[in-house]
């Protein structure tokens, strides 16, 4: 089953406790987290995230000072078994 899913984009610094403070901005909103990957350089770092709201999550993490865009993205839901990936 493939369907279109809004991922987040998050601009974050580099630094400590800057991944957890965007984590729990979310967790204290009730969003859950459903993947999160981050991509980070010298200075900065990109948090790409699928959560369960993404337009309130997207307001709350503006109101709280960070830099969000939407990025539509796709899902194939797909068995746990081995293989399943290669029939994709």
């Amino acid at each position: 089953m493939k369907y279109a899913i809004k991922q987040l984009s998050v601009f974050i610094e580099n630094k400590a406790g800057e991944l957890s403070d965007f984590t729990q901005v979310l967790s204290k909103n009730g969003i859950s987290i459903k993947s999160i990957l981050l991509a980070d350089s010298t200075d900065f770092g990109l948090v790409r995230t699928i959560v369960d709201n993404p337009e309130r999550a997207k307001a709350i993490l503006e109101e709280e000072g960070f830099s969000v865009r939407f990025t539509n993205v796709f899902g194939v839901k797909i068995e746990d078994v081995v293989g399943s990936f290669d029939k994709v």
